[in-house]
């Protein structure tokens, strides 16, 4: 509808002005989610295509930046919630990345994850979960097998930071867990 279309015109307009204005501070990645939710199946296909024609808009801000967008996966009926949509979304910009939430993914696995998108993995954010809800734990409360985790990481040629996204947890507790969890 036009309604519809002017409010993401005014949704793109207010993230280009948010990533000029980060500009300030020359970030090397801008993360961006590709939805809210909830998001109904019969909704599902048009915001997927809003979505990627907002991120095609939203690119040439984050260049002007000098900044690479990396759209990250989202859980339950977000869009990005499997590789295939987060495929979808980037599959048209070379430049545009994956933010991969390892405690995002309820529906697929993460080998299945790392083979359709891993080689475009810009940036991570890591933490445990149950596979039941994003739970943002510590690595090694969860299910998540992190060394393979990390096998996958390396095979697809990621060379940036290991971003550990916790709800709680101390500097030294991350440390602790990412000697004696992610890498054993």
């Amino acid at each position: 509808s036009v309604k519809d279309a002017k409010a993401r015109a005014e949704n793109v307009e207010i993230m280009s002005k948010m990533i000029r204005l980060a500009g300030a501070i020359k970030p090397k990645k801008l993360v961006l989610h590709p939805s809210s939710e909830p998001i109904s199946d019969g909704d599902r296909v048009t915001r997927l295509n809003n979505a990627k024609e907002s991120i095609g808009k939203l690119l040439p801000v984050a260049k002007e930046i000098g900044a690479q967008l990396c759209i990250e996966n989202l859980p339950r009926t977000c869009l990005g919630r499997t590789s295939s949509e987060i495929w979808y979304l980037i599959q048209d910009y070379p430049e545009v990345m994956v933010c991969f939430d390892s405690n995002h993914l309820l529906i697929e696995d993460h080998n299945l994850f790392f083979q359709n998108v891993g080689h475009r993995i810009g940036t991570t954010h890591a933490s445990d979960y149950d596979k039941v809800d994003e739970r943002h734990w510590m690595p090694g409360l969860g299910v998540i097998d992190w060394p393979s985790f990390l096998i996958n990481l390396m095979h697809f040629g990621y060379d940036g930071v290991f971003m550990t996204e916790v709800k709680t947890g101390t500097a030294a507790e991350v440390v602790n867990a990412y000697k004696n969890v992610i890498c054993k």
